[in-house]
């Protein structure tokens, strides 16, 4: 901001901006920041929007809420932070960064009257950066499922046959080349997209909640993955069909799913069995592990919702599964694929 007041241009994404232009752009997009962290939600991007909610809840009768952009937050300290976040968004190296950064700050805002374009103009001035931003965030998730919606040809299935995950193999034929994810994310969006493709006009929440889980997963996962997009909405409803093709309707991923909580539940009925062919060292912490790999691995389940753990399921017991599941030998893979199909030992 001093260097804007000196008279000086400011880099800005793969640019830079005049003084005055970075100033006004820097004042919409913290205005919006302060307005979405007002709004009353437990998920919080940020230390400073519990200060902002505080605020706002003592300033009541307005309109729409506190008007940020006339009347900022009192706290020096909120001010501040709300700068230094809009600005270490205009400050991103290239668009797609920026976008990945606001795309997080747009999943507090979900199923607005009017929808969130409608609301972000009437709280803060949709500038030339910020409203190129914004409208790159907003289309992309719009588009992917209207596409959905719309298919000429409409490939239906049971949902039951519809896994969290789409098959590693599936998925690296279609949908490797149309996303920038990391795998795991960008199965999850698959499946969540074939999955709405059977409930036309439903929603991102409706999709997750149809296989299985919260529908708060759908919103986020469908926000992540639309930042990361290298295809068009239409390329990625064509996948959603390709993939949907090879997918074995009589296959019942909620029934394996079932038989995994299951074995969760009893593991005294199946464990003792199968530790004896492990290693002794694998032997003594082997069951949640062993449980969390027939559910990824059999019923293609979301690791996160793993029955063999607490939740929410913490770093270190995903870091130590991926070793378990990287060095388990194939004999005892096979064990445990007999087991979540519903065979014994």
């Amino acid at each position: 901001m001093e260097t804007a007041i000196d008279g000086q241009n400011i880099s800005v994404l793969d640019g830079a901006l005049p003084p005055e232009e970075y100033l006004a752009e820097l004042k919409n997009l913290t205005t919006l920041l302060l307005h979405i962290a007002a709004r009353p939600d437990k998920r919080q991007l940020a230390d400073w929007a519990s200060g902002v909610q505080d605020e706002a809840a003592a300033r009541p009768g307005e309109l729409r809420g506190p008007r940020w952009g006339i009347q900022p937050p009192a706290s020096p300290v909120i001010r501040g932070s709300a700068l230094a976040e809009a600005d270490s968004i205009l400050a991103q190296r290239n668009p797609d960064a920026a976008v990945a950064r606001l795309a997080e700050w747009f999943t507090l805002i979900p199923n607005v009257p009017g929808g969130p374009r409608g609301w972000i103009v009437n709280r803060t001035v949709m500038s030339p950066v910020l409203g190129g931003l914004a409208v790159q965030v907003l289309a992309a998730h719009r588009h992917v499922g209207l596409q959905l919606d719309h298919q000429a040809t409409a490939i239906t299935m049971p949902l039951s046959a519809i896994p969290q995950l789409l098959d590693k193999h599936v998925y690296r034929r279609h949908f490797a080349r149309t996303l920038a994810t990391q795998e795991c994310t960008g199965r999850l969006y698959a499946s969540l997209c074939i999955a709405r493709a059977q409930q036309p006009g439903s929603t991102w929440s409706t999709a997750a909640a149809s296989i299985g889980l919260d529908p708060d997963i759908g919103r986020r996962t469908s926000r992540a993955a639309s930042t990361r997009l290298l295809a068009s909405p239409r390329e990625i409803a064509a996948a959603s069909q390709a993939a949907a093709a090879e997918l074995s309707r009589s296959r019942n991923y909620r029934a394996l799913e079932r038989r995994v909580r299951e074995l969760a539940r009893s593991p005294d009925t199946w464990f003792a069995g199968w530790a004896r062919i492990a290693h002794p060292r694998r032997r003594a912490a082997a069951s949640p592990y062993a449980v969390t790999w027939m559910w990824c691995e059999v019923a293609q389940g979301w690791l996160d919702t793993s029955p063999a753990w607490p939740q929410p399921v913490t770093r270190q017991s995903k870091a130590a599964y991926r070793v378990f599941r990287d060095t388990l030998p194939e004999e005892l893979k096979r064990a445990l694929r007999t087991l979540a199909r519903g065979g014994s030992l």
